[in-house]
């Protein structure tokens, strides 16, 4: 008799390890009445879920996230404004004489273009009632910033917390306006935590602004050369461009050659417009109203210069801000 229930018993012990999921089945069944449907005790394929992954859609869409907002709305194609008879609200700057080229918002203000003389009067006019060009410049260098520090990594890479290597931007300058305030971006930009180099192209032509800036930017600690042979051939995150203004006709070929070469995104700061010879580049920066600006300018930036609206009055020139809540926005061709 004791030989029998030995034996009853180890047949139900057997059972049981055999199917270890048997008490699991029973709790299923008094709770909900009946056990687990057996398509749920499916293993998991991940090899074949992995493969129906799109993992390049995912990496373009953080890439997206990481550029900066004016960045990303140009990317977008702005809307469809026709550019014919454009209603007379979208239209609230008149200049005396408009250029042949007309912008767009993306809120559909119409901003005309207007020419270099007139742009040329237009600071002059600005610093003699005591809008000097320190000021433009301190504007205009820290709306640079604004654009090039996401373009950068923004916080991934400037948190001071971080440990890894700091973004590096080169400023090429030249002996003009634009060059002083490429230097001024420099400044900007150092004291953001970027490692920054400035490279003088004509070394022994600059005028009193770009010295200015150039003894304001030497505080910092940041390398100056006028050898390109000094700039790294690598490595570097983004290069401003501030070489020419609009009597440049060349930018010197070794110049031009490293700027290729290094692969980098490229800012112009305030650019000729029939842009700097030689060099195409993605973006640009451009101050209170645009010239009528070539391909080669990329994609345009403005800035709202503060300049006082008395300045406008005087040079017959309508003007109401188009910036809004921004101080920087992006303009689409009107053609």
């Amino acid at each position: 008799m004791e030989i029998d229930l030995v034996i009853v018993v180890a047949k139900v012990i057997n059972s049981n390890k055999k199917n270890p999921r048997h008490k699991w089945t029973e709790r299923d069944e008094a709770c909900f009445g009946e056990p687990i449907k057996p398509h749920l005790m499916k293993e998991f394929d991940f090899e074949k879920n992995l493969a129906l992954f799109n993992k390049q859609a995912v990496f373009d869409k953080i890439n997206a996230q990481q550029r900066p907002d004016l960045v990303r709305q140009t990317d977008r194609s702005h809307r469809g404004y026709k550019t014919e008879d454009t209603p007379t609200r979208f239209r609230q700057i008149l200049v005396p004489q408009t250029g042949p080229k007309e912008y767009i918002t993306d809120e559909g203000m119409v901003v005309p273009s207007i020419s270099a003389s007139l742009r040329d009067q237009l600071f002059a006019l600005a610093q003699d009632t005591e809008f000097t060009f320190a000021r433009q410049a301190e504007l205009i260098g820290r709306a640079v910033a604004e654009i090039a520090i996401p373009l950068l990594g923004g916080p991934h890479r400037l948190n001071p917390l971080n440990n890894q290597q700091k973004p590096l931007v080169v400023v090429m300058v030249g002996s003009h306006r634009p060059g002083a305030l490429g230097v001024n971006a420099a400044r900007q930009l150092a004291s953001q935590g970027v490692d920054t180099i400035v490279f003088l192209s004509h070394p022994m032509f600059y005028d009193d602004n770009v010295d200015q800036e150039l003894n304001l930017f030497r505080q910092t600690g940041h390398k100056i050369t006028d050898t390109i042979h000094e700039l790294p051939p690598s490595g570097v995150d983004l290069v401003v461009i501030a070489l020419a203004d609009e009597r440049t006709q060349k930018v010197p070929r070794h110049v031009a050659n490293w700027v290729s070469d290094s692969k980098s995104v490229l800012l112009a700061v305030d650019p000729p417009a029939h842009g700097t010879p030689g060099i195409p580049v993605k973006y640009s920066l451009v101050p209170c109203l645009p010239l009528a600006h070539s391909p080669d300018n990329g994609k345009l930036f403005l800035v709202n210069l503060t300049i006082p609206h008395k300045v406008f009055t005087q040079l017959s020139i309508r003007y109401r801000s188009p910036f809004g809540p921004k101080f920087v926005i992006p303009l689409h061709s009107k053609d």
